[in-house]
């Protein structure tokens, strides 16, 4: 296979690879607190003499290789449910749960309770206290408070303080599934002008105008360069022909 065929497929693979992402964003469009993913490539740009080229007019095609993907942890919008245990984040911030591989870090303030009377995630994972413990809410208690700060409280008295944490850089940040997120990296208190919103959720900030243009482009990019293919196939077919003629 020459070149210009391997550089086509090279960014059929990564259109391909970009539309499986926005069909993931799209499904998880009403998905609380998830965060819309991207993709990265690399680029190796060839010029008409055939020399690397990094910029400039004189590059008309590229290699092209998928490097990974990121999270964008831009808000999601905030909406009220009236439910006492739902809870969002105004703000940088994540709450934090604890799973059997340590602790994990979610926008998803989607909350009940267990029955040990301990805050839990909808996957039944202990959301945790500033200290690292679970937050217990007292038996019988049926009216609970969380102020802006995290602390919780009931009619049956104090539950405490939720953990909720920064990082230096969200891009520090890995999604492992279920919403939740891990990192190797330190967390950070808050500082005081992040929020938490007592019965109401942050909602997804995939946006369903972008993601499906985006399709659309990637849809008319990929049936172009699938034409770009066919022809220089043709091409490779045609001299062919020809060289068998003149070697007859």
């Amino acid at each position: 296979m020459e070149n210009p065929s391997y550089i086509v497929l090279s960014h059929q693979s990564g259109l391909r690879r970009q539309m499986e992402v926005i069909a993931n964003n799209l499904a998880n469009m009403s998905t609380n607190g998830f965060k819309a993913e991207r993709l990265m490539f690399t680029e190796y740009m060839v010029s008409k003499a055939g020399n690397p080229q990094t910029s400039g007019n004189a590059s008309r095609i590229s290699f092209v290789g998928q490097a990974g993907t990121y999270s964008d942890h831009r808000e999601g919008p905030l909406q009220s449910t009236g439910n006492q245990l739902d809870m969002a984040i105004a703000g940088p911030g994540y709450f934090t749960v604890e799973t059997p591989g340590g602790p994990r870090y979610s926008r998803d303030g989607r909350f009940e309770l267990d029955g040990q009377g301990r805050i839990v995630n909808r996957e039944g994972l202990v959301v945790l206290g500033r200290g690292g413990q679970a937050l217990t809410v007292p038996q019988g208690a049926t009216k609970v408070e969380v102020s802006n700060s995290g602390r919780i409280t009931s009619d049956k008295g104090d539950v405490g303080e939720l953990a909720v944490v920064k990082f230096h850089s969200d891009n520090a940040l890995r999604k492992v599934g279920g919403n939740l997120f891990e990192t190797d990296a330190a967390p950070q208190p808050v500082d005081a002008t992040t929020r938490v919103q007592q019965n109401m959720i942050e909602a997804s900030n995939v946006q369903s105008i972008f993601e499906i243009s985006n399709m659309i482009e990637l849809q008319r990019r990929y049936q172009a360069s699938q034409r770009l293919l066919e022809a220089e196939h043709e091409r490779a077919r045609t001299a062919i022909q020809k060289l068998t003629r003149v070697s007859g």
